[in-house]
Formats: structure tokens, C-alpha cells, sequence
């Protein structure tokens, strides 16, 4: 049974602590995996045994010294990694639906837990190996993926992929596919189903011409090919193949209108480290180490992964809790959101190590593009004008973020520096109310409008009281609506809130706010929230795919180029000045490095890094008290 969650405050100063407590232990029954049912018949499969690590011989006269300390694969001299012990972090709250696998990367730090892709990063690659890539969030190209799901491909041409599914993988030994081998026929599967299901993150128009379907084909029990089109690609990449589930819960009856994952998560399976054995909707999630997983630690190869025993996720909505929470070792990672913050923690907690991330994202604000007035650009580019970037950079964030990262981030193909840009773009990032008045009254708006910013967690809720400090000088009088963010998650992927919801955008890669905010892939795409309908993002989009060839880099920038401007122009939304991640752990997480993500951006990848942390128990109880 999922351990309870209490939060007691202790004084006027909240000094908060965290305290786990059960309902009671589970007995016996309880506490075995689950078995199946009279029509299900369950094989019998046989967990590896961890490998403890070994003190290496002498070498060449070095004497390795420390605790337990081994030379990795690379020759390196480390500290012996140890498994066991229970990993607290906050994950968020939501309702089951939220992690549906086939709708991309909503609820992605949950999913990547449970489920894995084709390709991943490899971990050898990274600060734990050669560094030669800090996992920091921006865009992640090919020569940063190794094997996963599948354990190599080749492509003939441009369009074609072959691909090896990696002998061995077993799917997680729980329902619906009770730990039997990953094959093939998965992959083909699971890809058709996406492509068909209109729920799905890649589905496909049935009225999309035969010619421009990518396909995908069974060449044997172990190898497959994918073909794409200009108009769906299939490019190998880190987080290629989608979330691969169990696809038995295709067949899983549910009522109309319901997706087969929604309200029982005791179907969430696939074949990554970790088991989702509890779940209470709004309030916490457990996982269990998956003793069948494949994976073993490419810098220590007799180590089968993970490390960790027992991950617990918990919503902290309350902010002051949260970071009591993280201060007293009750969390043992966390994400510090401004940097008065974070130099707090450095002051008062010396002992705490910490990383500045990346920003691979854009903090944004969607809005209804399709509803007056804000379907009228004017409108839009005023209420862009009217909002000072630059002050919320220099006093909220104190200079530590990005002032414009819209539609493509710095270092994108095909970025154009703010300095650089058309005077009329460069304007729309600095402060100007006066001629946020007049297109207001060009647009039908003299004494401006009221109207609503909806948020679901704290900070969003800071930011966005800010912007409507600034509107307020132009007319413009929002007021900040805070709902529990179930809600608000259900409010913005319906499209259905009523003028504002600020949110993040992972745009690390260049095309991502065309193809998927704008419209470009087409008109019904799921991330499009400020409903926007653009038959140029389209063109461009699919001008775009026809560029897959490494000798076509400069001409795509070039298009990128041309195109980002274009879109800047339109306003579709309003950007905020984004922070780089500032996280901090305790030093009892070993093998952590504040690495922000290991997929292709940062709406993915955060969590994948917990196959490959361990936990010095020992360090743990000197420091918390506790070796959990």
C-alpha cells in the first residue's frame, strides 16, 4: 500500500518536515506481484541477481583508496556504486490519463520510468563517462544515441530504416504482458496503433494520401523497417519509436470514449527500470525496482541496472513545503526556482550540491487564437509590446534567463540574436506601452479589455501576475485565475481555457513551435493550445522534411531562419522570460551530476537519469538520520 503523505508545520517559520506514514503493512498476499488471471497464464521468468561491485586489483603501482572505490570501464577510479535504499523526489500530481504512452510527452517524467524507446543516450557518453555531452537539455543529435529497445539500425537511404530489436528484453513481469520477451511484432504494433488511435500524440488523417503514410514492416521475429514520408519522418533519434507499452492493453475492453490506460494504472507496463506498483491520484506515486530489466551500467558492466530500490513521487503544490521539504532531506533532488532561492540554499546549506542546467524550454503563455480579440494580431503584438521582458529578467530572475528563446532557442538552426532582428521584431521583446495603445485602438480596443490568466502550480502563478502588472498600464486588466492543476492540465489539453494559460514548451529542437504550436504538422495537432491554424507553418514544415541530408544544414537554417521571424511576427503566444534550471541534490545521491535531460529536450529525459543514480545509504544516515 502506497505510504501516506503528511506535512506538519512546525512554528511561524514553516519549517516542514516530511513524514511517510502507512496505513498499515502489507501482508503477504499483498506484498507478491500480481498474478494472472484464470485466462492469463503468466511465464516463468527468472530476475538477474545485482552485481555487487568489485575493489580492482593494484595497477601499475596505484592503490585504489576511498570507500570501495573501482576502476569503471573507461579506466576511470570511482566510488563503488550500491544498490538499495529509497529515492524521494517531487513528480507533480495528475490523474492516470496524463501518462497515456502514446500521447507523447505529457506526463513524460512519470512515463520514462516505466517505458522506453529504440534509441537512448548513452550514459557512458555523458559526465559519469567521457563527457563529451553534458545532457543539459539542448537539442540532442544522433551522434549522442546508442541501443536501447532496439540495439542498432542501419538506413539504406534517407527515408528507410532498419532496425535490430535487442535479444533479451522482457516487458515488466506484471499485467498485461507478464514479463514475456519484447519482439518485433511489439514495435509494429505499437506504432500502427498510434498511427491509427485518434488519442494518440502521431496520429494519422485516414485521409492522408496513401503516398504520404510513413509505413512500418516485419522483416524477421527480431528486425523491422520503417519508411518515411516528407509528410510523417521516421529519423532515427534519441526517442525514436515512440513509448513502447505492452500492447496486450490494446485489446482491453473499456468504455466509450475511454482510453485502455484510464483509471487503473495496474496496466501501466512496459519494459523500463522501474515498476509502478501504487498511485493515488493528486497525491503520490510508488515505484519498485524492476529485477528483470535489461540494462546493465556501460561504465560498470557486471552492474545490472538500476541501483535504486524504491522511488516516491509526491505532489508538493505548496511552495514553502516544497523547499523545507528539499532542505531537510526529505526530497532528495529538487528543482530551486529563482535564484534568491537557490543562493539561500548555497548560504544555509553548504553541504547540498547543485548544477545550472540549460534552458531547453520557453516559458510560455497560450492563448485562444481562435476566439476576439485575440484571433486579431494587432491585439496579439500589443499585448507583446506591453509586457517588459527585460524587467522580469533583471528583478524576478536577476539576469539569469533567457529574454527571448521564441520560436527557436539560442544555438537552434537557424536563431537570428535579438540584435540582429528586423527593428519590428526587436520591439516586440522590448518594453513599449505607448504603441501597445495604439494597435489596441487600431484593433477596436481604446480603453483596452478585461480578461484571464489561468495557472496550476506557484511560480506560474508569480510570473503571470507580473504580465498583468504590466497590462494593466495599457488597458488591458487580466485577472490571475490559480485551479488545482489537474484541472488546469485538463483545461489546457482541451484547448478549453478561456483566454491565458501559461504553461512550458520544450523547443529545443528548431522546428517544434511550427510543426507542433502553429499548426505545421496539420490542424488538429494536440500542442497546438492557442488553436492556431497556419497553412504557411505547414509548407514550411513540410519544406523542411525534404532537408534530411547532412549537406542541406545550411540551407535548412537558412529556411528556419526566415520562418522563426515569420512566426515571431505573428504572436501566437506570449513569451516570458524563461530561467536556466537551477537543481540541487544531496550528496548521498551519487552518480546525479545535475544532468537536466537524456532524450531530445527537456519535456523529456529528467527522470531517466534514475536508472544509472545510487544511493550512499551510510552518507544518507550520518547526514538525514535515515538509509531510506
Amino acid at each position: 500500500m502506497l505510504k501516506r503523505i503528511t506535512w506538519i508545520l512546525l512554528s511561524f517559520l514553516i519549517v516542514t518536515a516530511l513524514v511517510l506514514s502507512s496505513c498499515g503493512p502489507a501482508d503477504e498476499e499483498e506484498a507478491k506481484t500480481p498474478t494472472p488471471t484464470d485466462e492469463e497464464e503468466a511465464p516463468v521468468v527468472t530476475p538477474e541477481t545485482p552485481t555487487t561491485p568489485t575493489t580492482p586489483e593494484e595497477e601499475e603501482g596505484v592503490t585504489p583508496s576511498g570507500p570501495n572505490m573501482v576502476y569503471d570501464s573507461q579506466g576511470n577510479l570511482v566510488e563503488a556504486p550500491q544498490y538499495g535504499g529509497t529515492l524521494t523526489i517531487s513528480l507533480g500530481g495528475g490523474n492516470i490519463t496524463q501518462i497515456t504512452p502514446a500521447k507523447g510527452p505529457q506526463g513524460a517524467i512519470i512515463k520514462e520510468l516505466i517505458y522506453e524507446y529504440y534509441l537512448q543516450a548513452g550514459w557512458e557518453k555523458g559526465p559519469a563517462g567521457t563527457n563529451e555531452f553534458q545532457y543539459d537539455g539542448y537539442f540532442m543529435g544522433p551522434e549522442q544515441a546508442t541501443g536501447a529497445l532496439c540495439e542498432s539500425f542501419e538506413m539504406p537511404d534517407a527515408y528507410t530504416t532498419i532496425w535490430h530489436v535487442r535479444p533479451g528484453v522482457h516487458f515488466q513481469n506484471k499485467a498485461p504482458a507478464w514479463g514475456r520477451e519484447y519482439t518485433a511484432d511489439d514495435a509494429i504494433r505499437i506504432q500502427e496503433a498510434i498511427w491509427t488511435a485518434p488519442w494518440s500524440y502521431s496520429y494519422i488523417d485516414p485521409a492522408t494520401p496513401e503516398e504520404d503514410r510513413a509505413k512500418i514492416e516485419k522483416l524477421d521475429d527480431m528486425t523491422f523497417k520503417t519508411t518515411s514520408t516528407n509528410t510523417f519522418p521516421l529519423s532515427p533519434s534519441i526517442g525514436s519509436g515512440n513509448w513502447q507499452f505492452a500492447p496486450e492493453i490494446l485489446e482491453r475492453e473499456t468504455p466509450e470514449g475511454e482510453l485502455p490506460w484510464e483509471n487503473d494504472w495496474k496496466y501501466m507496463c512496459g519494459t523500463g527500470p522501474f515498476i509502478l506498483k501504487d498511485f493515488v491520484e493528486d497525491s503520490a506515486w510508488e515505484f519498485v525496482r524492476n529485477d528483470n530489466y535489461w540494462q546493465h551500467d556501460p561504465l560498470h558492466p557486471d552492474n545490472q541496472l538500476p541501483y535504486i530500490d524504491r522511488i516516491i513521487g509526491v505532489d508538493i503544490p505548496d511552495v514553502a513545503v516544497y523547499y523545507s521539504a528539499l532542505q531537510t532531506g526529505k526530497l532528495d533532488k529538487g528543482e530551486v526556482g529563482s535564484l534568491d532561492k537557490a543562493e539561500t540554499f548555497r548560504v544555509q546549506f553548504p553541504e547540498m550540491l547543485n548544477a545550472s542546467g540549460a534552458a531547453s524550454f520557453s516559458r510560455v503563455m497560450f492563448m485562444r487564437t481562435d476566439i476576439e480579440p485575440f484571433n486579431d494580431v494587432r491585439v496579439r503584438q500589443a499585448l507583446m509590446l506591453g509586457f517588459d521582458n527585460q524587467r522580469m529578467v533583471d528583478e524576478y530572475y536577476r539576469g539569469d534567463a533567457l529574454v527571448m528563446g521564441w520560436p527557436i532557442q539560442p544555438g537552434g538552426e537557424g536563431f537570428t540574436p535579438l540584435d540582429e532582428l528586423p527593428d519590428e521584431l526587436r520591439e516586440l521583446w522590448e518594453y513599449h506601452p505607448d504603441k501597445a495603445k495604439e494597435l489596441l485602438a487600431d484593433a477596436g480596443y481604446p480603453d483596452g479589455f478585461d480578461t484571464d490568466i489561468q495557472v496550476g502550480w506557484p511560480d506560474a502563478e508569480e510570473i503571470a501576475l507580473i504580465v498583468a502588472d504590466d497590462w494593466k498600464k495599457i488597458g488591458v486588466n487580466a485577472e490571475v485565475n490559480r485551479i488545482d492543476y489537474s484541472t488546469w492540465s485538463g483545461y489546457l489539453w482541451n484547448k478549453s481555457f478561456p483566454a491565458f494559460s501559461i504553461t512550458w514548451w520544450g523547443n529545443s529542437w528548431p522546428h517544434l513551435a511550427s510543426s507542433h504550436c502553429s499548426g505545421g504538422i496539420f490542424p488538429a495537432t494536440v500542442d497546438s493550445f492557442s488553436n492556431v491554424i497556419d497553412p504557411v507553418a505547414e509548407e514550411a514544415y513540410s519544406e523542411w522534411l525534404s532537408m534530411v541530408l547532412p549537406e542541406q544544414a545550411e540551407e535548412r537554417a537558412a529556411m528556419w531562419k526566415t520562418e522563426s521571424q515569420r512566426i515571431m511576427g505573428k504572436c501566437w503566444v506570449i513569451y516570458t522570460p524563461t530561467p536556466y534550471p537551477l537543481l540541487f541534490w544531496w550528496p548521498w545521491l551519487k552518480n546525479f551530476y545535475g544532468i537536466s535531460t537524456m532524450v531530445s529536450s527537456s519535456e523529456v529525459g529528467s527522470n531517466t537519469v534514475l536508472r544509472y543514480v545510487w544511493i550512499d545509504r551510510d552518507l544518507k544516515y550520518e547526514m538525514a538520520g535515515t538509509r531510506d
